[in-house]
């Protein structure tokens, strides 16, 4: 009796935390700045990614169960988004890319999970040639390679790879 309480209490405090859990702040561990030789620089970071706040019941049912099998195996996930974005010379941001990775970890392993992508664009002369995501163990990767190109003119392709990296005891590198 007392341990279907306990499930049922359980349970409810889990519905609770989901239904709250639609909107994450990002918060940044670290940044760092990558200067070119043209003035150019890169600022690379990491940080919580912002989920959007419209939920599918789906969604909402699937991350319920991820939580309740966390719960009852023992298995915790955590989930960081890495990001580089591009600026010029005058501090103007030209685009920015996104990897995310989600990890399972308890104290003996960890694994990734999912990983995904995302480009923002914010010049036009800018295109996304290519944004490739993996997962092999516990590292989250991607490649990304882009091009500027100004009336059919290419003056120039930027590449970035990203890792994401988690340990046994869910801490990010």
């Amino acid at each position: 009796m007392k341990n279907g309480i306990c499930i049922l209490l359980t349970i409810c405090l889990l519905l609770c935390s989901l239904a709250f859990s639609g909107v994450a702040i990002s918060s940044e561990t670290e940044v760092t700045r990558e200067y070119l030789e043209n003035g150019d620089y890169i600022e690379i970071g990491i940080g919580n990614p912002v989920e959007n706040e419209s939920f599918s019941v789906f969604e909402r049912l699937l991350e319920f169960l991820r939580k309740l099998m966390a719960f009852f195996t023992g298995n915790n996930t955590v989930k960081k988004t890495k990001y580089a974005s591009y600026f010029d010379a005058n501090g103007t941001l030209l685009w920015t890319v996104y990897l995310t990775g989600e990890f399972v970890y308890n104290s003996k392993s960890s694994a990734c999970r999912s990983v995904s992508t995302n480009t923002e664009v914010s010049d036009r002369d800018w295109t996304v040639l290519s944004a490739q995501a993996k997962r092999s163990e516990n590292v989250a990767s991607a490649d990304f390679t882009l091009q500027q190109s100004k009336l059919g003119v290419k003056l120039k392709t930027v590449s970035r790879y990203l890792s994401i990296t988690c340990d046994k005891d869910g801490n990010i590198q």
